[in-house]
Parts: C-alpha cells; sequence; structure tokens
C-alpha cells in the first residue's frame, strides 16, 4: 500500500465581512437627575396631573440645575403653576384642608415677580388675603399682651 504523501492547503483569502443590517440601539449615559429634560418632562406631567406643588418644585430644581433649558417655557409652566396653586390655596379648596393662606400668598407674589398675573383679580385677592392675616397676627398679639 501505498503511504499518502500530505498536501499544502491553499492560503485563507481575505473576504470583506458584511456591514451589519441592525442598528443597536444607543441609550443614554447620562444620569436621569442631569439631565434637565428629565426634569422638565417630570414637571410636565405634574401639571398635567394639575399637581402644581410637584411641577414647581421639579421646575425650581431645574432652574437649579440648568437656568437656561428652555427658558421661557419653563418660566411659562412656573407661572401657571405658581398661580394655579396660589388660587387653590387662597380659595381654600386645597385637598387636604389646612389652612395654607399664607403659601397661596407666597406663591401669588412669586409669580408677580415672574410675570403677569391672570387673571389680574388674583394678585388683588393675595394682598387682601396678606391684609387678612396680619390682621388676625394683630389681634392674637394685642389678646396676648
Amino acid at each position: 500500500m501505498a503511504t499518502p504523501t500530505p498536501t499544502a492547503s491553499p492560503p485563507p483569502v481575505a473576504t470583506d465581512i458584511p456591514a451589519p443590517t441592525a442598528t443597536i440601539p444607543v441609550t443614554s449615559t447620562l444620569d436621569p437627575l442631569q439631565d434637565p429634560a428629565y426634569y422638565y418632562d417630570q414637571a410636565a406631567t405634574q401639571m398635567r396631573l394639575a399637581r402644581y406643588e410637584e411641577a414647581i418644585e421639579w421646575l425650581d430644581a431645574l432652574t437649579a440645575l440648568d437656568p437656561t433649558y428652555r427658558s421661557s417655557e419653563v418660566k411659562a409652566m412656573l407661572l401657571e403653576a405658581l398661580v394655579n396653586q396660589g388660587r387653590i390655596y387662597l380659595s381654600g379648596s386645597n385637598e387636604d384642608g389646612e389652612d395654607k393662606l399664607a403659601r397661596g400668598v407666597y406663591l401669588i407674589y412669586r409669580a408677580d415677580e415672574i410675570g403677569t398675573v391672570e387673571p389680574d383679580w388674583v394678585l388683588g385677592q393675595a394682598i387682601f388675603v396678606e391684609r387678612y392675616i396680619n390682621c388676625l397676627l394683630y389681634t392674637s398679639d394685642a389678646a396676648d399682651e
């Protein structure tokens, strides 16, 4: 019988590697707590749910994080949230039933510093309520003497 002799195999031929056809989604590596868009979206969600105190908190945090992010939209949303929540407190129609008249006055005054409070009678109402609170404080101080 004949002994087989080894033969050299041909060298490998380089072929082009096909480009991938599917795209791999790129996830953001940005921490949501450092992303101004996250804060804005949270505030907008709270506004849609009429949770104005929470919206104010998100907008204040957004402004502290990045004061230039959608500044005109943030200002408008903050103004709306301040006025709406202030009106709720001034009318005493907050869900928890607590006396938050002073907080309502503060929110309306803060809104007035940002822009025009609409309707315009709300500012007058806040001034009236502030005087009412001051009268109560004066009366209670006089009674203590």
